[in-house]
């Protein structure tokens, strides 16, 4: 890290500086609206993208091959909704790992939203309860999949 740090420094240090900025202002116009009555709200997706910077940073919170590619994905079968279900691809969570340390990384990401913003929805809320995982290397519509 620190040899890519060193090589990287120049780019490392605009987006840091564009980061800074962004959470100046975002913090001056939550100010602005509070004042006015007006509240911000966001959005927390059960899901996050394969290249996101949690998969990054936590692979071992993820069922992940030795590549570091995902071994099952999200999805859901055919319903009411989708005659030929879902596959979403997203990398599913080790929920045990995620439990044994009392969901910290979950409780991280709420503070980090509500930092944001006053409230936060969950989209996808049903999948805390139950969710649909499927083989990563099957990329087949579902009524193909048997």
């Amino acid at each position: 890290m620190s040899e890519w740090r060193q090589k990287l420094e120049p780019q490392l240090m605009a987006y840091k500086y564009w980061q800074f900025e962004f959470f100046r202002q975002w913090e001056e116009l939550k100010k602005y609206c509070r004042e006015r009555g007006i509240r911000f709200m966001g959005d927390i997706p059960i899901y996050v993208a394969h290249d996101s910077a949690d998969v990054w940073a936590h692979p071992e919170l993820f069922y992940l091959d030795e590549q570091g590619n995902p071994t099952v994905v999200s999805g859901v079968p055919p319903d009411y909704f989708s005659a030929t279900g879902q596959l979403w691809g997203n990398p599913i969570y080790r929920w045990e790992l995620l439990a044994a340390d009392g969901y910290k990384w979950w409780i991280e990401r709420f503070r980090a939203s509500f930092a944001l913003f006053e409230m936060v929805r969950l989209d996808h809320f049903r999948g805390f309860e139950a969710y649909w995982r499927f083989p990563a290397a099957s990329r087949r519509r579902f009524t193909d999949a048997g």
